[in-house]
């Protein structure tokens, strides 16, 4: 994406003398927070990777997609939906991500976007004898800028593709020599770069909004407080696409039936044979199920509305041409059977040949919602450090952590409901950190000790639609019923024509068949029993003591040892949801959570 950046700063006149050429060939100091202390990144054993202001600004580095890219040996991926990620250092996951020493939820990290950033380090490996969370693979500590001592004014304007428009405000304000504040506000802004044919949106849009207030204190040289309050909304739209792997499966069969697609060979097959025809519709008299011959043909499909939701118009039908990104056509489908080692082909249902696509490279017909990721965030953070001697220093972090948030994930990536879930979550937490840091008189040992306790309260709900088209839509904790007359002319229609999918389940039942879900049942091919709708509160308490000791054994040779004892105690009760189940919702309830009842 090409951007033209238009920025508005304080400008400092600079004047540069001339120096001895060794003096040009010095490393740049960059002081780094690794180990809990400010250290010299050259001097630091740990392996790290740190970027200061200057260097996120030079490489383009705006978020934590961006770093994920930069910085070897990290694997940033996207999970099933955009926002979730899999999060890898050195291959090994338990990556903590901590912002001015407090733990954050990893969601939305690869669009968190990084503002008024003093320096980002990267460690790898475990680092559980330094910080309170433990964290197994590795750590992100991010730093953010302190309020400066004198009045100042930054602002960055972005401007881009897709209709990009990015503000950043950061202004400097002390009230006396001892009181500093800092104020930011900042909106990030994009069109997405997914076009969308099912919808009145594009896919790939953002729309965040940061606010922070930051105070600190500093009556003397020795101690500080500090108090930060962020307030930050992420809105966006997941951009998924369809990859048909395979055709010859009997759920794609399924739609294409209940979308008219093969109504054609349908009519001609009763056509053929009238009689064969009557016997087939009348398959289902035993479960007073509907017969789909009308007497001289086949009916057509119910109409029950299949991928019409935005459009009000029906595909007509769902294959490689009409759904898949970028097709470039060649692909043929393949209804009849092999015998003998020789294809044969199925005199019913001849061969397609599927033509160019009519979805773009940058086009989908996915029908995910238009705020699917979503996330609202507020958390305090009081920090106090105070320099009890020359050679103890003592930190305190206090936070207080709230976030609602969602995820609409549309696997099919298609406007039909094959699968799509819908993930929300309340996440409330409270941490509380103390650590000593310090060294004996002579430097030869640094040392840290801390403690650490979280408790945290989670509302997780889990609302999966499958294949909802042939479903009866309900409103209790109950699966739905299976929707007769949508299935049963799936499989009357699949009978006839003698379809069955090489995969996804049997489609030619027999008649006796109960008109149930699942391999017994009347309709194998129908995995709408995959729909649910879960409601879990889970609590966590975990306290540790943590530290480490480092001994200078000689000038190049330093020892390290620590350790860490922690006690991690939890649970969860499911919930029967009492409000309208499976039902598209655009936020999570009020402070009160959910409406739900116990399940005993």
């Amino acid at each position: 994406m090409k951007n033209a950046i238009v920025r508005t700063s304080a400008l400092t006149a600079a004047i540069v003398c001339s120096l001895p050429a060794p003096a040009f060939a010095q490393l740049e100091e960059i002081l780094v927070t690794a180990t809990r202390r400010e250290t010299n990144l050259q001097d630091t054993p740990v392996s790290i990777q740190a970027f200061t202001a200057e260097q996120l600004e030079l490489g383009g580095i705006t978020n934590g997609r961006d770093l994920g890219i930069m910085v070897p040996n990290v694997v940033l991926n996207p999970n099933t939906g955009g926002a979730q990620a899999n999060f890898y250092i050195r291959g090994l996951p338990g990556v903590g991500l901590y912002v001015d020493g407090v733990w954050q939820d990893g969601f939305g990290f690869q669009q968190t976007n990084f503002a008024e950033m003093e320096r980002i380090e990267v460690l790898r490996g475990p680092q559980g004898t330094l910080f309170g969370r433990n964290t197994n693979g590795g750590a992100v500590n991010m730093t953010t800028k302190k309020p400066a001592d004198t009045f100042g004014a930054r602002v960055r304007l972005d401007v881009g593709d897709y209709n990009r428009k990015d503000a950043q405000v950061a202004v400097d304000l002390p009230i006396t020599d001892t009181l500093k504040t800092k104020f930011i506000g900042a909106t990030y802004q994009s069109d997405g770069f997914l076009e969308g044919l099912t919808t009145p949106w594009d896919f790939g849009a953002q729309d965040d909004t940061i606010l922070r207030g930051d105070l600190l204190w500093k009556p003397t040289d020795k101690f500080s407080l500090r108090f930060t309050y962020d307030d930050e909304s992420k809105r966006g739209t997941d951009p998924k696409i369809h990859r048909m792997t395979r055709y010859d499966n009997s759920k794609i069969y399924a739609y294409n039936i209940a979308l008219g697609a093969y109504q054609a060979q349908a009519n001609a097959a009763c056509q053929a044979n009238l009689a064969a025809c009557a016997a087939v519709g009348a398959g289902g008299a035993g479960f007073g199920l509907p017969n789909y011959f009308t007497g001289t043909g086949w009916a057509t499909p119910p109409q029950v509305g299949i991928g019409t939701r935005y459009t009000g118009k029906a595909s007509p039908a769902f294959n490689y041409t009409t759904h898949m990104t970028d097709y470039q056509g060649g692909k043929t489908s393949a209804f009849g059977d092999v015998v003998g080692g020789v294809y044969v082909p199925n005199p019913r249902m001849p061969d397609i040949t599927f033509g160019p696509g009519e979805v773009g490279k940058w086009q989908t017909k996915s029908d995910s919602m238009e705020d699917g990721i979503t996330a609202d965030l507020n958390f305090a953070t009081l920090t106090t450090e105070w320099d009890i001697t020359d050679n103890l220093h003592l930190e305190a972090i206090l936070s207080q952590w709230d976030q609602d948030q969602r995820q609409v994930i549309d696997f099919d990536g298609t406007e039909f409901l094959v699968t799509t879930d819908d993930l929300s979550q309340r996440r409330e937490n409270q941490s509380y950190e103390f650590h000593l840091t310090g060294q004996t008189p002579n430097g030869r040992v640094n040392w840290l000790a801390g403690y650490y306790k979280l408790k945290e309260s989670l509302d997780f709900r889990n609302v999966r639609w499958g294949m909802w088209e042939f479903a009866v839509a309900n409103y209790g904790p109950n699966l739905p019923a299976v929707n007769t007359t949508t299935s049963e002319y799936v499989r009357q229609t699949a009978i006839l024509l003698n379809l069955d999918g090489v995969t996804g389940g049997v489609m030619r039942t027999a008649n006796t068949a109960a008109p149930i879900y699942g391999p017994a049942g009347r309709y194998p091919w129908n995995f709408a029993n995959i729909s649910t709708d879960l409601l879990t509160n889970s609590w966590d308490s975990d306290h540790a003591f943590f530290g480490e000791a480092t001994f200078s054994v000689t000038k190049k040779l330093d020892l390290t040892v620590g350790a860490r004892v922690s006690n991690k105690s939890g649970g969860d009760i499911l919930y029967t949801p009492s409000d309208a189940f499976r039902m598209f919702r655009s936020r999570m309830g009020g402070s009160g959570g959910y409406p739900r009842t116990p399940i005993s």
